[in-house]
């Protein structure tokens, strides 16, 4: 109820709470992949990030363990550690082939990819041209400041194509709610 209402601090609460009073419940891989997601809303990205990689460890074969992934090397991604993104998204890859999260993850992949190399040729560019004095300093910062709105640019897309997925769990019902089970859920 906390997610589809949006709030996500709230939410954080209640899932931490949940795995505080039930650590060995059957919906620990359920709840750990939704705190992640909460705490990923609220831009709580390490955290987000140890509850996911807690779920992949802990729960190889569960369902949400692709999603995890995937949802892993967005936070990687938002920390700035794209080298990290891109072996989560290649494991996920490798491990889950047929899943839409490697879909997903293969597309991102690939962006995560064309936008280091592409700005790794601006900088070469830039400063060879430098160094061969056919250009002056501010133009290697305005070459410079291009890649980084780029990347800005990758960054922002997978933004929304994050956001777009929390709101089909969300327009889905959020996925992991028992019936019966109302006194156990958070």
């Amino acid at each position: 109820e906390l997610l589809r209402g949006s709030n996500f601090a709230g939410a954080v609460q209640a899932y931490t709470a949940f795995l505080g009073r039930y650590p060995n419940s059957g919906y620990k891989p359920s709840a750990l992949y939704w705190l992640g997601n909460a705490q990923y809303a609220t831009r709580a990205y390490k955290e987000a990030m140890e509850n996911h990689q807690r779920l992949i460890t802990l729960f190889p074969a569960h369902m949400r363990t692709p999603e995890a992934m995937l949802a892993l090397a967005n936070s990687q991604v938002e920390l700035k550690d794209s080298k990290g993104a891109r072996r989560t998204l290649e494991q996920l890859i490798k491990q889950f082939p047929a899943t839409e999260a490697a879909a997903a993850g293969s597309e991102r992949l690939a962006r995560l990819q064309a936008a280091a190399s592409a700005a790794a040729n601006a900088d070469l560019l830039a400063r060879q041209r430098y160094q061969s004095g056919l250009i002056d300093f501010p133009t290697v910062l305005d070459t410079q400041r291009t890649v980084l709105a780029a990347q800005d640019g990758v960054a922002i897309a997978q933004t929304n194509l994050a956001t777009d997925h929390v709101r089909l769990y969300k327009a889905l019902g959020g996925g992991w709610e028992p019936a019966g089970a109302a006194n156990a859920t958070p």
